[in-house]
Parts: structure tokens; sequence; C-alpha cells
């Protein structure tokens, strides 16, 4: 099935009800959703996904850009 990273930012509170809004849903359409803290470090859980959703301002999507950029995963901000 596709897997969906959501990096939100963790500091804004619109983003983090977002966040859980759109894994609820992923998971009511069969994705694996997994949810990234925009601070949480490393590149591990982006490997392998189909989708990165970037919740939050832009330094939240610059963020996901850096974590997709190694394997060319698409972005999506919201």
């Amino acid at each position: 099935g596709m897997r969906i990273v959501v990096v939100y930012n963790a500091s804004n509170a619109m983003a983090v009800d977002s966040s859980m809004l759109v894994s609820a849903y992923c998971a009511s359409q069969g994705f694996d959703c997994v949810l990234v803290s925009s601070l949480q470090g490393g590149r591990e859980p982006v490997r392998g996904c189909d989708l990165v959703v970037a919740l939050g301002g832009d330094g939240t999507m610059l963020r996901a850009a850096h974590l997709a950029s190694a394997e060319g995963t698409p972005i999506l901000g919201i």
C-alpha cells in the first residue's frame, strides 16, 4: 500500500490538529501514515515512502523538502 509521511510543525496547534486529521483520513483509505515533527532529526522515516505532506509554514516545507530530497519523493505542502 501507499506510505505517506506527514511532517508537521509541532509548535503550531493547527498543524498538529491537521496532522491528526490527515493521519486518520489516510488510515481510513488504507494508507500507511507516519507523523514526523519538523523538529525530529534524521531521514529514516521518509525512506521508502510514496509522498511527504508538509503541514505548517515555510520552515516546515523546507524541512520536508530536505527529508524528501535524498530519494526524490514528491511533496505536498499545506
